[in-house]
Parts: structure tokens; C-alpha cells; sequence
């Protein structure tokens, strides 16, 4: 059986010889090793307005699930 687990922090080292990660959670108070078999690394991001006056007023952004569904009920409800 496959499995994967999910993991929210900060990576600090990877030591491929050993398979292993350092990182860090909750503001850096929580140090977890980490195993692995097979590491994917997700960097994260930020919507980027470009300083467009009224962009984030009025623009969607599609980072997370609840984006699509703003983006939806907004044309759901059409012009």
C-alpha cells in the first residue's frame, strides 16, 4: 500500500544520504526530523497585485478552494 502524509512547515536541512528533514512549525517552537521514502517539496505563494490600484478590491485570485468558489458565485450571478 502507498501512503503519503501532509506536512505544514518549514524545512531547515535535508540530508539525502540519511533521508531525512529538519523542520520547524508553529513560529519555529516545534523541531521535527522527518523521514522519507519519496520528498516533494511545495513551495508556497502570494497573489501579486503589481500595486494596481483597486486590484485587491475588485480582483479574484485563484490561490485556494474558496477563490474558485467566489470566482463561481460571481458568475453565477452575472453581470
Amino acid at each position: 500500500a502507498t501512503s503519503a502524509t501532509f506536512v505544514r512547515a518549514d524545512a531547515r536541512e535535508i540530508d539525502t544520504v540519511r533521508k531525512t528533514v529538519l523542520a520547524t512549525t508553529d513560529s519555529h517552537r516545534t523541531r521535527l526530523e522527518l523521514s522519507y521514502d519519496k520528498l516533494v517539496i511545495a513551495v508556497g505563494s502570494q497573489p501579486n497585485t503589481f500595486n494596481i490600484p483597486g486590484s485587491k478590491d475588485h480582483a479574484l485570485f485563484l490561490k485556494e478552494a474558496e477563490d474558485s468558489a467566489k470566482l463561481h458565485a460571481r458568475l453565477r450571478r452575472g453581470p
